[in-house]
């Protein structure tokens, strides 16, 4: 058996069953209560205007019309652009310490925060992609300080250079204190801290498993796991936070990678997880075009300069478009030819599904921006990665029970090829094989049975009272052997038992011709026995050839004798036949 104990797939549901109850009673219930009793926050509006030779922060403040405030800010498209917010001093005054400006920043190249006093004084900040990622927080949002020295800044603004602009220049743009800014970043680190836990275990459980039993969907799921733990650790800003030096653009390209990662392992392990001959090749073949094709576009978006990264990101969302037609495909086909596993997988793969969907409408600007369009892919992921666990708990289940059961039918043939029909004894190919394989530098005894006037028997009456002596003749020997040597018939009436020599000595040897003169036979028979002994060492095929002629030998004699007897080879025929 493979397995000991518990089965597998049983193991790993009750795994996921704890994990869920932890993340419940710990985790969970933390983030609900930081989110409950968090006072509610500032959502600010971003105006945008593009950049103009001649600008300047003093004279672009006081030029308020020039400024957007309704056009989402994708539709201005890549290039420079100052965003201006309003800070209501109300709001400025309600919160409860230090004000924050937080916000998600998206792709660009520079960026330079510029505060504004009711005075008319400007200060300035470099906010380039280092700088940046300084203020980084989990969650992806950055936490900029707003100097309070003369007097509460009115206003903010952002000039960011080289912007992608693909969804958006800066998003959830929110005056927050530093109270308020620590509970959202509790409550993000909780959610992300469960997901790591829960994927993490899953890895762990699941690269076991593949070493017990090496299936290939064992291994795309894995990887699917390792791409969503690094999808996790940079989407979330702690790539900005464990390692600031590396710029939130950085973060950016990891990220696009990582799910490009897990859309294409996700699709392979799919793929691969429903059961053999269900999917067509032409269908499996598209779906691994899929997969390269989501790849290729994910590694383009690591490696593209920067002045081509909004028409890389712009094929990097086209790319996935096929993810989602193609995984409906390979359910629809598994589900119509009778796959009992898809229906589990199309339920994880809905949510994935369905958080790809979102994520491309916003990137067409088919829907705005929030939260949980923000983190709607980890939510999604966590939920996948445990629902194709319990799907794949029961591929394992049937895969050990299908390998179980080839053992078995395994196990039946080799008797079968192995035992004599007629007697139940081991035939000749049995025996062989056992005395090749003998693997002892100790002697091996080999003595060879006859059954005195078979022929006789058999002619006179008839076959199936032949049948019936071989039987009982064959079960003298087995009882009368034991375990203390191995018994086959060699073909026709002819016996051999084989063991070691310091096992089968002269009194047993005699012993069976003694059984089997004494044993009742069918229809009042007497029936006797001839043998003939040998002993020697087996090393090769040659060395049983020579011990088989030399019992062989011996058995002839006992029947030129007189039958009824045994004779054993002489030792001195031994060491010529060494």
């Amino acid at each position: 058996m493979m397995f000991r104990g518990a089965n597998p797939a049983t193991v790993l549901r009750r795994a996921l069953l704890r994990v869920l109850a932890v993340l419940w009673l710990c985790g969970l219930p933390v983030a609900a209560q930081a989110a409950a009793s968090a006072p509610p926050v500032a959502d600010l509006t971003p105006c945008v205007t593009p950049v103009r030779p001649g600008d300047n922060a003093a004279t672009l403040w006081r030029d308020v019309a020039r400024f957007d405030c309704t056009t989402p800010q994708s539709a201005f498209g890549p290039g420079d652009y100052w965003v201006r917010i309003t800070l209501p001093p109300a709001q400025l005054q309600a919160l409860d310490g230090p004000p924050l400006l937080t916000f998600m920043p998206a792709w660009q190249q520079d960026a330079r925060l510029y505060l504004h006093y009711r005075d008319g004084s400007i200060s300035q900040q470099a906010l380039d992609n280092v700088s940046l990622s300084r203020f980084g927080r989990i969650g992806a949002h950055v936490a900029i300080p707003l100097d309070r020295i003369a007097m509460p800044p009115d206003g903010v603004l952002l000039r960011i250079d080289g912007a992608i602009n693909a969804s958006g220049l800066l998003q959830v743009p929110r005056l927050q204190s530093e109270r308020q800014a620590d509970r959202q970043h509790l409550t993000e680190a909780v959610i992300y801290a469960a997901f790591a836990g829960v994927a993490i275990a899953l890895l762990a459980y699941n690269l076991l498993m593949w070493l017990a039993m090496r299936e290939r969907f064992q291994v795309f799921y894995c990887l699917t796991l390792a791409a969503m733990l690094a999808y996790a650790f940079s989407h979330s800003g702690a790539l900005d936070m464990a390692f600031p030096q590396l710029g939130a653009e950085t973060r950016f390209r990891f990220s696009y990678f990582a799910l490009a990662g897990i859309a294409a392992s996700a699709v392979a392990f799919l793929i691969d997880c429903i059961e053999p001959g269900i999917l067509s090749r032409r269908l499996r073949r598209l779906g691994h075009a899929a997969c390269w094709l989501v790849l290729v576009t994910g590694l383009a978006v690591m490696l593209a300069p920067d002045k081509w990264a909004h028409t890389i990101d712009r094929l990097y969302v086209a790319s996935f478009v096929p993810i989602p037609v193609v995984a409906v495909l390979l359910a629809a086909q598994a589900w119509r030819r009778g796959s009992r596993i898809v229906r589990l997988l199309v339920l994880a793969w809905s949510f994935p599904t369905v958080m790809a969907l979102t994520r491309i409408a916003h990137a067409g600007n088919l829907i705005g921006y929030s939260l949980w369009v923000e983190h709607s892919a980890i939510v999604a992921l966590g939920v996948e990665a445990l629902l194709s666990a319990l799907a794949m708990s029961f591929r394992i289940k049937r895969i050990a029970r299908e390998r179980d059961e080839a053992r078995a039918e395994e196990r039946v043939a080799r008797r079968l090829a192995e035992i004599d029909p007629l007697t139940g004894l081991y035939n000749r190919r049995a025996l062989l094989a056992g005395v090749l394989g003998w693997g002892s530098d100790e002697d091996l005894r080999l003595v060879l049975i006859d059954i005195d006037h078979f022929k006789a028997i058999n002619d006179h009456s008839g076959h199936d009272t032949g049948d019936d002596v071989l039987r009982e003749v064959a079960a003298v020997l087995a009882a009368t052997a034991e375990i203390r040597a191995t018994v086959a018939r060699l073909g026709g009436e002819e016996f051999a038992l084989f063991g070691p020599a310091d096992e089968i000595d002269d009194a047993l040897a005699q012993s069976l011709l003694d059984a089997v003169r004494s044993h009742p036979m069918p229809h009042g028979l007497r029936v006797t026995v001839s043998a003939g002994s040998a002993c020697g060492r087996i090393g090769c095929e040659a060395d049983w050839r020579a011990l088989y002629r030399r019992a062989d030998q011996a058995l002839y004699q006992a029947k030129e004798s007189g039958r009824d007897r045994l004779v054993l080879a002489a030792p001195a025929l031994a060491r010529a036949a060494a």
